[in-house]
C-alpha cells in the first residue's frame, strides 16, 4: 500500500504501520463527513474489527511478527471495503471500516466476508514454517437505523464488537437495541 498523498500536511491522517487512515481522520470525518451524510439522508455503516488474542501473537512470534500480521489484516480490510469506504486503524489491533451508502444488512454480508477472509488466509511470517491463523470479532452499526448521531453510531458498534467478544469471538455481530442482562440479574431470574 502506497499513501494517497505526499502532502506533509496530509501525512498526520495515516497510520505508518498499516497505511490505513488513523483515529485523527477518524476523528475530522465524524465531525465534518457524518454531518453531509445525515443531512442528505445516505446511510452510513460502521464496521468495527478486533484481533482475537492478538497479545498471544506478540508474545509468541515477537512484535515485528504481530506487525506483519497488521498490515495483512489491514490490507484485507482495504480490499474488503470496495470503493466508496475507509479503512482507518484505531489504535493497537482495532480497526474501523466506514461504508457510505450501505444498509445494515449489507454491512454485516460485507462484515462477514471480512472476518472469514482474515480468518480463513494463514500469514507468513519471515521465521515460521507455517503461517499463521488469525481470528477476528467484528461488530455493524448503520446510520440512520442505528443511531442518529456519529457517537451513537460509535457506541453502537462499540456494543456489537463486545457482544461478539462476548459471544465467543471470531464472529460478527450488530447491535440491534437488546440489552443483555448483567450477571447478577440473570442469576436472578
Amino acid at each position: 500500500m502506497t499513501l494517497p498523498s505526499r502532502d506533509p500536511a496530509r501525512l498526520i491522517f495515516f497510520d505508518r504501520l498499516t497505511q490505513l487512515y488513523n483515529w485523527w481522520f477518524m476523528a475530522q470525518y465524524l465531525r465534518e463527513r457524518f454531518a453531509w451524510l445525515s443531512a442528505q439522508n445516505i446511510p452510513l455503516s460502521v464496521i468495527m474489527l478486533n484481533l482475537d488474542d492478538f497479545r498471544t501473537v506478540n508474545e509468541t512470534h515477537g512484535r515485528l511478527a504481530g506487525d506483519v500480521v497488521l498490515r495483512q489484516v489491514a490490507q484485507l480490510l482495504v480490499e474488503g471495503r470496495r470503493k466508496g469506504g475507509y479503512a482507518i486503524r484505531y489504535a493497537g489491533d482495532e480497526f474501523f471500516v466506514f461504508l457510505e451508502g450501505v444498509d445494515g444488512a449489507r454491512a454485516m454480508a460485507r462484515a462477514e466476508e471480512i472476518r472469514q477472509r482474515v480468518s480463513s488466509e494463514p500469514i507468513a511470517l519471515p521465521h515460521a514454517q507455517s503461517g499463521i491463523l488469525i481470528r477476528a470479532s467484528l461488530g455493524v452499526a448503520t446510520f440512520p437505523e442505528d443511531a442518529q448521531t456519529a457517537s451513537g453510531l460509535i457506541e453502537k458498534v462499540r456494543h456489537a464488537l463486545a457482544r461478539s467478544k462476548r459471544e465467543g469471538k471470531n464472529r460478527t455481530s450488530r447491535d440491534v437495541g437488546l440489552k443483555l442482562p448483567t450477571e447478577k440479574e440473570a442469576l436472578e431470574q
